[in-house]
């Protein structure tokens, strides 16, 4: 498909359906993948929408507006149901899982843990290089797409290590998902097109 706006995130809604964030168009766009065609735009008006996400009843988008951070959650309509303001510019990537939310900030490297009242369970800060994508399998290890390498992260937060270095084709890695049904991890990487499916 062909955009107006440059595509930035995706991610499951429902069956056969997508949302897609076109941050430099104020967008999310839900499309059918049947039939490829998009059945609803969400404006957010003033908003850069990076990282999206879905548990099948919400949606939640990292955004920025007026040189600030939120992590918006819409209905799946694209009502506004509420906002939580975050420290910081570059939070991009999200995932929701367990009732928590997960999410990455590239340039101050951080990978950050939170309810979904927007209070911090736990952060890492320093540990990984340039954490972009992020997902979380259902024994909630979290796994993160970082510059040179995919990390793996404890559910509480307190342990981290490489699973999968350079060595096994990852290079600027940008995006990845677990498929929690298969135990499987996408990795996609940022400049070169390569993506790799690996088992978890």
């Amino acid at each position: 498909m062909t955009f107006k706006g440059y595509p930035y995130d995706i991610c499951y809604i429902e069956e056969n359906t997508v949302a897609v964030t076109l941050p430099d168009s104020h967008q999310i766009l839900k499309i059918n993948l049947v039939n490829r065609e998009i059945t609803t735009t969400i404006t957010r008006k003033k908003s850069y929408c990076f990282g999206i996400d879905s548990n099948g009843e919400t949606i939640v988008t990292l955004e920025r507006r007026d040189l600030k951070a939120y992590a918006t959650f819409l209905d799946l309509a694209g009502k506004k149901l509420r906002c939580i303001k975050k420290n910081g510019l570059f939070w991009e990537c999200v995932t929701v899982y367990g009732g928590k939310l997960y999410c990455t900030d590239w340039r101050r490297n951080k990978v950050l843990c939170m309810d979904e009242n927007g209070d911090k369970v736990w952060e890492i800060d320093n540990e990984l290089i340039n954490p972009r994508g992020i997902g979380v399998d259902n024994n909630q290890f979290i796994y993160v797409a970082c510059k040179n390498n995919v990390n793996i992260i404890s559910p509480d937060g307190v342990t981290s290590r490489i699973i999968l270095p350079e060595a096994d084709g990852i290079k600027n890695a940008n995006s990845i998902f677990v498929d929690r049904n298969s135990q499987t991890l996408l990795v996609s990487n940022m400049r070169d097109g390569n993506a790799f499916v690996f088992d978890i």
